[in-house]
């Protein structure tokens, strides 16, 4: 039974900054805000990590070729801020407050569903995902221009993208 962890950044930030991914389905402490900058670095990287897991499951699964189209999108900025997020450890201007392990989320229900069932998984399970990166991104107490100005894109990239969801989800049914 193969488990992917996903994020809802309220329970995904419980668990971002190890570099690895839980695999266990203890349930974890709901998120707490990144206390510093590289505490959100951290978070954020693993946060992009598991978006692109879910959305490349997409790219190839998804039935409606808006959401494959989406999917492929998602992929593309994420692996794109994932290098950005890299290069921003070295601006950050502290150490992870903590270590998190995030709350893993079985996704074999998504990976054994199919058609209008799967597109609306996804898409339901990447909206709650951008909410806690929109969230995590408000939230945090950053200092460095640089991040903060990764958080911004944050919050304005991923607020559009959970709209186009939302639409998308509306017209799937």
């Amino acid at each position: 039974m193969r488990t992917i962890a996903h994020i809802p950044i309220v329970l995904l930030v419980a668990g971002l900054c190890t570099g690895t991914v839980a695999r266990s389905q203890t349930p974890q402490p709901s998120m707490h805000a990144p206390a510093n900058d590289a505490e959100y670095v951290e978070m954020m990287a693993m946060h992009h990590d598991q978006g692109i897991q879910m959305a490349e499951i997409a790219t190839r699964k998804a039935n409606d070729s808006s959401v494959k189209q989406l999917a492929t999108r998602i992929v593309d900025a994420q692996r794109k801020e994932r290098k950005e997020l890299d290069a921003l450890r070295t601006k950050a201007d502290s150490k992870p407050a903590q270590t998190h392990q995030m709350k893993p989320v079985p996704m074999d229900h998504l990976d054994k569903s199919s058609g209008r069932e799967f597109d609306r998984m996804f898409l339901s399970m990447m909206r709650e995902h951008h909410r806690d990166a929109v969230k995590m991104s408000r939230e945090a107490k950053l200092t460095a221009a640089p991040v903060k100005a990764f958080a911004l894109r944050t919050v304005t990239n991923q607020g559009k993208e959970i709209k186009e969801m939302d639409g998308m989800l509306k017209r799937i049914g």
